[in-house]
């Protein structure tokens, strides 16, 4: 029997952050996207390797020699690799592809690297880094920071200021600010706001509904999105459901800036609405 993916989704997250699978979840994502996906043997497949690779490791190995272990494994062996030919392919952004092909954008591979290092006795975390996500793990002396889309390279202060600073075309005196740890909620709303953009630029508006629906259930707070979603509903001439967002969108957000415009879509709408009966 095909399970209701959104359901899933949400009662997965709604318990503790500690306690939240970020693979389990992040394969929910994928499976109204893939019909039948068979999210178990997913994560079993990911237990699997980490077992393989774990005992590789000493018991008492230093972080520096389970790393080693850990970037040898998923990118030589396994052959992980960053997909810059396809990067805005939307199978970089679903777990299952990524773990059959093996190729991804930065915050999925990093999904990858988390969970498979977690399995390892690493304290991974994830890193919202301005355009490009990354992976970090604190010690007692300080962090290293991780670049898994480019085979688990190591990234020094100067690179990460490098980085920053070509971004945002200014002076930055420390990357420190930008290199704050990113909760499971966080990295799951990223990877959706992927798929959003994703989807937007290739006009598929069943899609972006799809994604945004879940958007709003990892961050219910996330209120801009009632109105995208509006705006999509709308040009689908589901006329109803476009409502229905506007409305929420500015319950909870009256003062917006778009609130003007926002009101007389809802008034089109309710007269639509009223003809019709």
């Amino acid at each position: 029997m095909a399970i209701d993916c959104n359901e899933a989704l949400r009662r997965l997250i709604s318990g503790p952050e500690a306690e939240l699978n970020l693979m389990h979840a992040a394969l929910l994502i994928a499976a109204d996207e893939y019909p039948g996906l068979d999210v178990a043997r997913y994560l079993a497949r990911l237990d699997g390797w980490a077992e393989d690779v774990g005992k590789r490791i000493p018991r008492q190995a230093s972080v520096e020699v389970r790393l080693r272990q850990l970037n040898r494994f998923l990118f030589d062996e396994l052959g992980f690799s960053g997909n810059a030919k396809d990067y805005y392919d939307p199978r970089n952004s679903y777990m299952n592809e990524v773990l059959e092909r093996r190729r991804g954008i930065p915050i999925t591979m990093s999904v990858v690297y988390l969970e498979l290092g977690r399995r390892l006795g690493l304290d991974l975390v994830g890193v919202s880094f301005p355009g490009h996500f990354l992976v970090k793990l604190p010690y007692s002396g300080g962090e290293i920071v991780i670049d898994p889309y480019h085979r688990g390279i190591l990234l020094s202060v100067e690179v990460l200021t490098r980085r920053l600073e070509s971004l945002f075309d200014r002076d930055i005196e420390s990357p420190a600010p930008f290199l704050s740890a990113a909760n499971n909620r966080l990295i799951l709303a990223r990877m959706l706001f992927n798929l959003k953009g994703i989807y937007q630029q290739q006009g598929k508006a069943e899609k972006g509904i799809a994604i945004i629906t879940k958007l709003l259930l990892v961050d219910p707070e996330l209120t801009r999105e009632y109105r995208d979603r509006g705006l999509l509903f709308n040009s689908l001439e589901c006329y109803h459901a476009a409502l229905q967002d506007f409305q929420r969108y500015l319950s909870y957000t009256p003062g917006a800036e778009d609130a003007g415009q926002i009101r007389e879509l809802v008034l089109q709408l309710q007269e639509h609405h009223s003809r019709l009966n």
